[in-house]
């Protein structure tokens, strides 16, 4: 029996279907380089709802505009944003569209005692991206605004009250972000732009700062401080 396997295995050589085979695994290798080249990494499979089918869709549109004459404390609807999961590419600049997914939770304020939690919803790119024809030139300087009153100082909660400032800088979401400030033009401000255009939100009133960041989760354990 071994006699006859050998004999098999020595004919299978010599008459070269190894090498065609081999030449066939390469070819289908090439393939699916290709195909990943042209699409990009598929999104994440995370459990959870797509952002579209959140109450945040469209939220501020169903509600009236900020109001600049009237006080910050009578100002609702609020968001509380936290990003619990980015794709690998999230700190690289944005240059064409991938299939890349982020998770997020938010919390909803609309009075100050009033809330509801959103639950984690999905936001992927290309499919929640806003129209590129929209201006984001104004959106930096809205990030950059820190409130005079009416905020927890660098203190960073889910609400009622925001932190000073929309996004939170200190080290390690540099170290996260790979970057000392946070650009519009990365994979990660191209997310949280488009997540305020679909929610109907008007960065270019730049005293409105009802909704904010409350942190990007994965800088407590993935920061290079902590590798």
């Amino acid at each position: 029996m071994r006699m006859l396997l050998c004999v098999v295995i020595l004919a299978i050589f010599n008459s070269g279907c190894v090498i065609h085979m081999g030449a066939l695994f390469n070819d289908i290798s090439e393939t699916v380089k290709d195909a990943m080249r042209d699409t990009g990494p598929a999104p994440v499979a995370w459990y959870g709802i797509d952002f579209r089918d959140t109450e945040l869709y469209g939220l501020f549109g169903r509600y009236e505009s900020f109001n600049s004459l009237a006080s910050f404390d009578q100002q609702f609807p609020r968001v509380a944003l936290t990003v619990i999961d980015v794709p690998p590419n999230h700190f690289e600049n944005f240059m064409d569209p991938t299939k890349s997914c982020w998770r997020l939770r938010a919390k909803i304020w609309q009075s100050m005692e009033e809330y509801k939690f959103v639950e984690p919803f999905h936001w992927c790119s290309p499919r929640d991206l806003l129209p590129a024809s929209v201006p984001v030139d104004s959106v930096e300087k809205w990030f950059s605004i820190k409130l005079l009153s009416f905020h927890t100082g660098n203190i960073r909660q889910e609400g009622p009250m925001p932190p000073e400032s929309a996004l939170p800088t200190d080290l390690k979401h540099q170290e996260f972000w790979r970057s000392s400030s946070f650009s519009t033009n990365s994979m990660n401000g191209k997310m949280l732009v488009s997540l305020l255009y679909h929610m109907g939100f008007d960065w270019t009133n730049l005293e409105d700062r009802r909704v904010w960041i409350v942190e990007f989760s994965q800088t407590r354990w993935d920061s290079p401080s902590n590798r």
